[in-house]
C-alpha cells in the first residue's frame, strides 16, 4: 500500500546514496504526474491480471548530483530535478519485460508530456519531457 496512491509511496523516490546531508534523502519529493502515470500503468496490469500478484518496483527515484555521477547517470539526469523514475512491473512473480511496458505507455499516457526508454530488457525509465 502507497501514501501517494494504492500502489506509490513518497519514501521510493528518496535518493539511495550513502550522504546523510543529501537533499533527497530526508524529503521525498515525486512529481504528481510521475505518481499518477506510475498508478496508470500498475492498475492497467492488475485489471487485466486480475489472479495474479501485481507488484511496482521503483529501482530509481530522485538522485542528488553526487549519486547521479555515482550510479553514471548523465548531468542532465531529470533524476536530479524529481522528474525521472526508473521502475518494473512485476506479475505473479516475475518482471515484465520493458518492452510490453512500453506498449502500454504508448496507450495510456500522453506522450506531449512524458518521454520514456527501456534501460534494459526488464527496467523502464519515465521521465517527464515537458511542463
Amino acid at each position: 500500500m502507497g501514501n501517494l496512491t494504492e500502489n506509490v509511496s513518497d519514501y521510493e523516490f528518496k535518493c539511495k546514496c550513502e550522504d546523510a546531508g543529501c537533499y533527497y534523502k530526508h524529503d521525498a519529493v515525486a512529481d504528481f504526474r510521475l505518481v499518477m502515470a506510475l498508478q496508470a500503468i500498475t492498475d492497467y496490469y492488475k485489471n487485466n491480471y486480475q489472479d495474479k500478484n501485481v507488484t511496482l518496483i521503483i529501482t530509481s527515484g530522485n538522485r542528488c548530483c553526487w549519486h547521479n555521477a555515482k550510479v553514471g547517470g548523465i548531468t542532465t539526469s531529470k533524476h536530479t530535478k524529481a522528474l525521472a523514475v526508473d521502475f518494473q512491473i512485476v506479475v505473479g512473480g516475475v518482471v515484465v519485460k520493458s518492452y510490453d511496458v512500453a506498449k502500454v505507455i504508448e496507450k495510456l499516457l500522453d506522450l506531449k508530456i512524458f518521454d520514456y526508454k527501456n534501460i534494459d530488457s526488464l527496467t523502464m525509465h519515465l521521465e517527464v519531457d515537458k511542463d
